[in-house]
């Protein structure tokens, strides 16, 4: 910054450094922390987890070998299996939302009933690359003086 307060390349200066340190955080994140490749599908119950999904894999599994081997008992049990697997995840979600309704904050309730009602706010309106772009000249010639 010179004497009279403008800024000589300044700007850029800035812009380089935050780019590359929001680099290297990007780096390090990406180092330490694993990603995690979860499928969520629109139609999928909130109950629905990886017990119940095995149980219906065992369930085909062995529906297709009792067509096969023409003995339907194992088929019997997985399918008993699916259904105590569901209960049980029922349960359990329950459970949860029913903690979140005990709990002290408000916060909670409103989210459990978001979850309850299958609650989506509606979407926001995204912006242009041009109001952005105007945004970030309008902050940029606010902060001149200060940089």
């Amino acid at each position: 910054m010179t004497r009279t307060g403008t800024c000589s390349g300044a700007a850029h200066d800035v812009s380089e450094f935050t780019e590359a340190v929001v680099g290297f955080i990007g780096k390090l994140v990406d180092d330490t922390i694993p990603r995690i490749t979860i499928k969520m599908f629109s139609n999928q119950k909130p109950w629905v987890d990886r017990t119940i999904r095995e149980a219906l894999k065992s369930c085909t599994a062995a529906y297709n070998a009792g067509i096969i081997s023409a003995n339907m008992d194992e088929y019997k049990s997985a399918a008993y299996g699916v259904r105590k697997a569901v209960r049980e995840a029922k349960r359990r979600y329950g459970k949860k939302l029913e903690t979140q309704f005990q709990q002290s904050g408000s916060r909670f309730l409103w989210q459990g009933l978001r979850t309850i009602t299958d609650y989506r706010s509606p979407p926001s309106g995204l912006m242009s690359a041009d109001e952005s772009g105007e945004r970030a000249e309008y902050i940029l010639r606010s902060l001149r003086g200060y940089i």
